[in-house]
C-alpha cells in the first residue's frame, strides 16, 4: 500500500509560453513527480478528462481560454471540485482580482518572478495532501470490502445453522414426537390371589392421539400389560417369581420389579 501511495503523481503546467513552461519543470523537476506540460486552457481540460491530476499550475492570462474561465470549467465537474488550482500571474493582483480568482476555484496565488523554493514548498504540500486523500479513499474501499465480506460470512454460518436447526426438529418429531407414541411409564399393580402383582404400560401424551399406534397395534388409550408390549414387539417374555420361588424381595434376572405386599404389624394384645 505504501508503494501504491508514494508513487508519483501528476502535476498539470498550463501556460502559453513554453519558456516559462521550462521554467517550472526546472523548479519542481527535484520534488521526483510527473510534469505535465499544455500551452493552453482547451489542452488543459482534455488532460484532465483522461488523466488523474492531483495539481494544477496555471497561467493567470491566456489568449483563448483564460485561467479564470478554465478554473470556472475545471470546477463544473464533481470529479475535479477538489483538485488544487494554483495560479501563476505575471501582473500585480488586486484584492478583487484575487478574489475572483479564489471563486473560480483557485486555492492559491504565486506571484511572478516565481520564487523556486516557494512553489517548491507550496506543490510539496498540496501533494500531500492529495497523497493522504487517496490513501484513505483506498482504505475505506478495503474496509468496505471487509465488511462484505463478514457480512456475506455472518449471513451463510447462520443459514447453515438453521437448516441444521431445522433438520434437527424435524428428527425429533420423527423419532419422538410421532403421533399416537407419547411417553410410556412403568405402573406397579398389587397382586390379586394367586400372583404376587403385575407390570403395566401406560400412555402420557398431552395432545389427543389415534386409538391405534403407528409402532404398536394394541390400542394406546387404555392400559396394556408388559407381555403385549414385548409380544408386539418380538421380545421374550420375562419370567415373574412366584411364591414358592425365593424370598419375596429376590427377583430373577430379566424380570420385571414386582410391587410387594404390605406387611402390617401384628396388634398387640389389649391390657
Amino acid at each position: 500500500m505504501l508503494a501504491s501511495t508514494r508513487a508519483p503523481v501528476n502535476i498539470l503546467l498550463v501556460d502559453d509560453h513554453p519558456a516559462k513552461l521550462l521554467t517550472y519543470e526546472a523548479m519542481l523537476g527535484e520534488l521526483g513527480e510527473n510534469l505535465i506540460k499544455v500551452a493552453s486552457g482547451r489542452e488543459a481540460l482534455r488532460c484532465f478528462l483522461t488523466t488523474d491530476i492531483a495539481l494544477a499550475l496555471i497561467d493567470v492570462r491566456m489568449p483563448d481560454v483564460d485561467g479564470y474561465e478554465l478554473a470556472t470549467l475545471i470546477r463544473q465537474r464533481p470529479r475535479f471540485r477538489k483538485t488544487p488550482l494554483i495560479f501563476v500571474s505575471a501582473l500585480q493582483v488586486s484584492e478583487i482580482g484575487s478574489l475572483r480568482g479564489y471563486e473560480a476555484g483557485a486555492v492559491d496565488y504565486v506571484p511572478v518572478p516565481v520564487v523556486p523554493e516557494v512553489l517548491r514548498a507550496k506543490v510539496r504540500v498540496f501533494v500531500e495532501l492529495h497523497r493522504k486523500t487517496r490513501e484513505l479513499e483506498q482504505l475505506n474501499a478495503e474496509l468496505e470490502q471487509r465488511v462484505a465480506e463478514r457480512t456475506a460470512a455472518l449471513q451463510a454460518a447462520a443459514e447453515r445453522l438453521q437448516e441444521s436447526s431445522n433438520a434437527s426438529l424435524w428428527q425429533r418429531r420423527l423419532v419422538g414426537w410421532a403421533p399416537g407414541i407419547g411417553t410410556f411409564s412403568r405402573v406397579s399393580t398389587s397382586g390379586t390371589k394367586g400372583n404376587t402383582g403385575s407390570s403395566v404400560l401406560t400412555q402420557n401424551t398431552s395432545a389427543p392421539a389415534p386409538r391405534t399406534s403407528h409402532r404398536l397395534s394394541i390400542p394406546m388409550t387404555e392400559s396394556v400389560s408388559v407381555r403385549q408390549v414385548r409380544r408386539q414387539l418380538g421380545l421374550a417374555s420375562p419370567t415373574i417369581p412366584n411364591s414358592a420361588s425365593s424370598g419375596p424381595a429376590e427377583t430373577r434376572a430379566g424380570a420385571w420389579p414386582v410391587a410387594q405386599r404390605p406387611v402390617t404389624a401384628p396388634a398387640s394384645p389389649s391390657d
